[in-house]
Formats: structure tokens, sequence, C-alpha cells
């Protein structure tokens, strides 16, 4: 991925990762309007890093302020929706911003990198991932402390999450997150179609072993991950094609953004224990996939 020409202009780049949150925000019930602001707010957020990468700040801080950007618009929505009484799911904004944020390239290199034997860069790359995983955290939760300070509404019981469902807006939204992550990455127009199925299939597997058979969340993103991981490799055979390609975008749907989310809002209302509890499983729901698609 990282040695491929560029399919896309850098404006496409910026659309790709727009796409993935009003993709997460379809996924999560938040109608058309949520869906058009998240796509709107992670675009701001992601100028605005560039805008401060090409004044030398560090990574760790562009990050932070994209994901402040991102969650100030998405609780300012949140806030109209509450005082105008108009039911809008706004918290899918945030929840669609982290999962655009999530770095899960360097996850998945890092990874493939400790298979093979190399430490040092899979240490390196690992370290890269929870520090933008902090910045993340960071912005996203120094915005929901200070709106619950403010009066918002960030009820703990109606936080935006696709759960178990299988309606045909979810599975449309699964194949837009993995297909507009895929075009974030710079892979190659042609691999789109095969990667939207790919995001599809490892969603139903996931919520369909959750619904009907009661496993938990783990186990359902285990079973897709590897279902994923067989299919994109014998893709990449067929194609004569690298499978990072493949396998990195098709994982997309099941990235921890709710979970993370949930957390910080958990540690904003004072329960530190619980919120920690929810990060933690969204780290071990976030190494599942990329852990068994190789």
């Amino acid at each position: 991925i990282q040695k491929a020409r560029m399919p896309y202009p850098n404006w496409g780049i910026a659309l790709g990762f727009g796409l993935i949150a009003s993709s997460a925000s379809v996924m999560m019930g938040g109608g058309p309007i949520v869906a058009a602001v998240a796509f709107l707010a992670t675009v701001l957020g992601d100028r605005t890093s560039v805008f401060l990468a090409r004044r030398g700040v560090a990574e760790f801080y562009q990050m932070t302020a994209a994901a402040v950007v991102a969650s100030t618009i998405g609780v300012a929505l949140l806030w109209a929706s509450t005082e105008l009484d108009l039911g809008l799911q706004a918290g899918a904004i945030i929840t669609g911003n982290i999962m655009a944020l999530i770095p899960g390239r360097p996850l998945v290199a890092s990874l493939q990198d400790g298979i093979s034997g190399s430490y040092v860069s899979a240490a390196a790359r690992l370290l890269e991932t929870f520090f933008t995983l902090g910045a993340i955290v960071s912005g996203v939760g120094a915005v929901a402390y200070t709106a619950v300070r403010l009066g918002v509404d960030l009820d703990l019981e109606n936080l935006p999450s696709a759960g178990t469902s299988l309606e045909p807006w979810v599975l449309v939204g699964a194949a837009g997150i993995a297909m507009a992550f895929a075009i974030s990455l710079a892979v190659p127009p042609r691999m789109l179609p095969a990667i939207g199925i790919m995001g599809v299939m490892i969603w139903v597997i996931y919520a369909g072993l959750r619904s009907f058979l009661d496993t938990p969340p783990v186990v359902g993103t285990v079973a897709g991950a590897v279902a994923v991981g067989v299919v994109g490799h014998w893709l990449a055979r067929r194609t004569r094609r690298p499978v990072l390609p493949y396998l990195i975008p098709s994982i997309a749907p099941l990235l921890p953004g709710s979970i993370l989310y949930r957390g910080l809002i958990e540690i904003t209302h004072g329960t530190t224990v619980a919120g920690l509890l929810s990060i933690v499983e969204a780290v071990t729901v976030g190494l599942a996939p990329v852990s068994y698609t190789h």
C-alpha cells in the first residue's frame, strides 16, 4: 500500500475519511442528516490535521486536533437535537470520526512484522498505534468532558451502536466503511467491490454469531476475521496482488469506535472503572481481527 502510486488525488483521500464516518453513522442508525454532518465534521478534522502538519506540529497533536474538531461538531448537533427535540442520533458523528481516525494500517503492519520475526519494527509500529489512540482518546475525551460540564445530555443509555443488526442499511454501511477505508489507504479502485463484499461478510458473520449463538463480541470478531483472512489470501493469490490491501479495509466495520466512545463517556460520568474496562474491551476487539486475518 505504501509503495503503490496514489490512485486518487489528495482531495479524494480526504473524502475517503469523510465517507468512513458517514458510513459508520449510517450503520448506527444516524440517518441522512447525521451521515452528512459526520462526513463534513471528519473532513474538516482531516483538513485541520493537514494544516497543522504543514506547520511542523507533531502528529500526536494533529490527531488530537482532528478529534476535537469533529467531536465538537457532533456535540453541537447533539445539543441542538436535544433542545429542538429533533431525535437525531448525533453521537454517531463522534463514533464515525473515531473509526475514521483509528490507525488500521500501522496496527496490521505491526502484527505482520511481529509474526514474521521483525520485532523491532513491530514494536515501533505498535507504539505508533497506541500514541494515535491516545491522541483520539485525549481529543474526544476533552470535548465530552467539557460538554457534560456545560450541561449537554450525553446519555449512556442512548449511545449509538449498530449492535448485531442485519438490517439493509447496516449492511450498506458495512460495505461503505470497508470501501471508504480502502480509498483512504489508496487501494486501487478495481479492488473496491471485492473489499465491500468482504466488509459485509465480516459483519454478517460477527452479527450472526452474536445474535443466534449469543457468543461474546471477541468470538464473533475472530470468526469474521478468520473468514475474511481466508478469502483475502485466496483473492490475493488469484489476482497476484498483495494481501494487505484486501485485509486492512475489510476489517474496518468491526473497528471498536462505539465501544471506545462508550468508555470515554463512562469516564466523563465518573464511572472510571467501567470506562477503563470499556477501553480495554475496545483494544481487545480491535486487536482480534488484525491478529486472525493472517
